[in-house]
């Protein structure tokens, strides 16, 4: 068939006009990347310059500018679609559509010609855009233009483009008086451009006219708030660049530093105490009407503006005073959003030295109890109790629990969870106080209207209770002692709550192998804490494990005696803390066993080869006693390992063939889990006396096994566990035969000959017969 003419470029056209659509959704719904791959096969590799105009081909390289732009690698590329998409679309007819594109590409040409930094062209390109925008009819985009390049270019030329900048939002607020949130992005780069040149009344006149009050509170105006004073750095380069013999009499200037002495951070404070002073131009803490935009600037600027002597600017004080009480008149307002503004005014208050204003902000917050409801109202009262119990206020901490609970259960006709956290928290607040004599009055509690949910929430409050119990008792009570037994229950649970916390952080980071940053991690944690005089914690004891395995095998891996000697003492000690404490928090001893392998293999790995040897012989003892043969065979094993890494190596080769002997007379082999426990010790006995140039005994003893406890492979989840286990036997082969060389207890050993019989044997027996999962 035929192909009409033009109808190939047609399809292109049409695939061209698809793609671009399709990434413009997928960029709308955050799929960045995808959008940009999309692009990328959809534009030819070079672009045609010269080429007739393609109004599809201008719409895709400028989306696919603008979604490189954070990419350096895609720099010169950019440039070079950007100019296509340019002079391609400068092309166009003049009608609206093409105006609207020229005006992307011009854009799109400006911001690849920053990239690069050639600034004065990207600037130009801006300027035309300014044209575009004004063919348009836009005449508000050609104003914001106008504001964006002289922003822009105030670096170069401040005094030409403070001029400009001012004209035109001049005529941007003759249009648009209100302020809004673009107006604000706007506005609070031009104040910052003339405090960085010391032009401080004029930042003043323009910050008159922004009104924050006309702004909805939400995540965009925070996020613009936020933003405020990131840039200080820059701008007093400007500063010492430009106006290095300028010298400002303003007491609040954010840059003047005649010595060149101010740290960095302390700079960009003062920087967002002054543009965000600016912000509450025109408005009167002692008069202004509660709204909530003025409370977060207010609240902001308080928590970092310092008292100006000079009274340049309204007082922190009194915008604090200002925005913590008329945040508790928002309606609306729930207790945690009172409570974070408490805090916020009561720290600046603190911070300027104020501490009786703070004490009146928490009376303020608890009068505003009063219009919650009784679980809202009991939650806030015990924040404000354990407010004073962290300062040590302890009367008044106590006294305002035993009122909020009292409070609380007179309202209430049923149990609640807020209620139950809050009597348990009273009660730890009393407890850090060794006060058990004063708790609150018992109320009984049903226990049986909580969910789960309701249970894990309470115990992960009630563990946070403790936290601070605890620390309040060893800053305020060091030397109380105490005889009650549930306080040092408390206290103990207490106690090893940073040791849980750390466990569960740690351990993806042992688990993957990051042994030398466990060990140090660990190591710090553990330095402050006793191992001979800590009680039992299943968390203190998983973390001592831990710290044991890896600090051995990081002052092994080292090679470095000295390093293994200077290890060795904290390993034996948190060995000796892990292995009693499993004894005693385990009356079956299985912990015990399974600390003491472990504990046994670090203290060879540092060099403590009795301590390992006489572990390892304490856990066989016991394996024997109990008559778990199987359990005997891994415990004899163990103790073969550790006598042959001390360099006991007939004592070793006796307990590993005893260990073999016994093996084969337990294991039945016509049961695949037994007859693969039978190979791995075969194999490991066979490897261990081959370690030490036994070479007939290692033969013999891997040819019976191989020939008796190996089958056809199988598949599923137990044979995919036994080929793991395999996995981790050899590894563990080979590394005690690189240690056992490295010691040189063999220093006329001919391991050749070793090599050879076991690479015969594997070759000949194993074939594809292995463990029930192929090798």
């Amino acid at each position: 068939m035929n192909r009409r003419p033009g109808k190939s470029r047609i399809l292109r056209l049409d695939a061209r006009r698809a793609a671009v659509s399709r990434a413009g959704r997928l960029l709308d719904e955050g799929r960045t990347a995808e959008a940009r791959t999309l692009l990328e096969k959809a534009l030819p590799p070079v672009p045609p310059v010269g080429a007739a105009p393609d109004r599809r081909l201008i719409d895709a390289a400028v989306l696919w500018v603008h979604l490189t732009g954070e990419d350096p690698a895609t720099y010169p590329a950019r440039l070079a679609w950007a100019r296509y998409a340019y002079d391609a679309s400068r092309a166009l007819p003049g009608n609206t559509p093409d105006l609207d594109r020229r005006q992307a590409s011009t854009d799109a040409y400006a911001s690849a010609l920053h990239r690069l930094e050639r600034h004065d062209e990207a600037f130009t390109a801006a300027r035309e855009g300014i044209d575009v925008a004004f063919a348009r009819g836009d005449i508000d985009d050609v104003v914001d233009r106008r504001i964006l390049l002289a922003v822009g270019e105030h670096d170069r030329c401040c005094d030409d483009a403070s001029r400009d900048v001012l004209t035109a939002l001049t005529e941007r607020y003759a249009r648009h008086p209100e302020t809004s949130v673009i107006g604000l992005v706007r506005t609070l780069p031009i104040l910052f451009g003339l405090e960085i040149c010391h032009r401080h009344d004029q930042a003043e006149t323009v910050a008159a006219r922004i009104r924050v009050t006309d702004l909805d509170a939400g995540n965009v105006v925070d996020e613009v708030l936020d933003s405020v004073g990131q840039h200080t750095g820059i701008g007093v380069q400007h500063t010492a660049r430009v106006h290095a013999a300028a010298v400002c009499d303003r007491a609040d200037c954010p840059v003047q530093d005649p010595t060149d002495s101010t740290p960095p951070a302390e700079r960009q404070r003062a920087m967002t105490a002054r543009l965000l002073g600016l912000l509450l131009t025109g408005y009167d803490p002692a008069s202004a009407a509660p709204h909530p935009v003025l409370i977060n600037v207010a609240s902001r600027y308080a928590a970092v503006a310092d008292l100006n002597p000079d009274g340049c600017t309204v007082s922190p004080l009194d915008w604090a005073r200002y925005a913590h009480e008329a945040a508790l008149q928002i309606t609306g307002l729930d207790w945690s959003q009172a409570l974070s503004r408490t805090r916020e005014a009561a720290g600046t208050f603190q911070r300027l030295g104020r501490p009786l204003d703070a004490d009146q902000a928490w009376r303020h917050l608890a009068a505003f109890t009063d219009r919650l409801d009784p679980d809202s109202a009991v939650t806030c009262r015990m924040a404000i109790a354990e407010e004073r119990y962290q300062q040590g206020r302890c009367d008044e901490a106590l006294a305002a629990a035993d009122a909020a609970v009292t409070a609380w259960w007179a309202q209430q006709t049923r149990s609640t969870l807020a209620g139950m956290i809050a009597m348990v928290r009273a009660d730890l607040l009393f407890d850090g106080c060794h006060r058990h004599s004063e708790h609150p009055v018992a109320h009984p509690i049903d226990i049986s209207a909580f969910d789960d949910g309701d249970n894990a929430t309470l115990l992960t409050l009630y563990g946070q209770g403790l936290t601070v119990m605890a620390e309040h008792a060893r800053t305020y009570h060091p030397y109380a002692g105490c005889a009650d037994q549930r306080c040092r229950d408390e206290f103990a649970v207490a106690n090893d709550i940073p040791h849980r916390h750390l466990l569960r952080t740690i351990t993806p980071r042992y688990e993957e192998g990051q042994f030398g940053e466990v060990a140090t991690t660990i190591g710090g944690h553990l330095a402050t804490v006793d191992p001979d005089s800590s009680p039992a914690s299943e968390a203190l004891s998983g973390l001592a494990l831990l710290y044991c395995d890896s600090a051995a095998f990081t002052a092994n891996a080292s090679s470095d005696p000295v390093h293994a000697a200077a290890a060795r003492p904290l390993v034996l000690a948190w060995g000796r803390y892990a292995r009693r404490a499993a004894d005693e928090l385990d009356p079956h001893r299985l912990k015990w066993i399974s600390a003491s392998r472990t504990v046994a293999r670090a203290a060879g790995l540092c060099g403590a080869h009795p301590e390992a040897i006489q572990i390892a012989r304490e856990v066989l003892d016991h394996q024997v006693a109990t008559l778990g043969t199987a359990d005997a065979i891994t415990a004899r094993v163990d103790l073969a390992d550790a006598l042959q890494a001390a360099g006991r190596c007939d004592e070793a080769a006796a307990e590993a063939v005893t260990a073999w002997t016994d093996a084969q007379r337990h294991y039945n082999p016509a049961i695949a889990e037994e007859r693969f426990a039978a190979l791995l010790v075969g194999v490991g006995v066979g490897a261990l006396h081959g370690d030490c140039h036994r070479h007939q005994q290692a033969t013999d003893t891997l040819d019976t096994a191989i020939r008796h406890y190996t089958a056809e492979p199988d598949t599923g989840p137990q044979a995919d566990d036994r080929e793991r286990r395999w996995q981790l036997a050899n590894a563990a082969i080979v590394q005690r035969r690189e240690r056992h060389d490295a010691a040189d207890y063999h220093p006329d050993g001919t391991c050749e000959q070793h090599d050879a019989q076991i690479a015969a044997i594997v070759h000949r027996m194993l074939s594809d017969r292995l463990t029930g999962a192929p090798a």
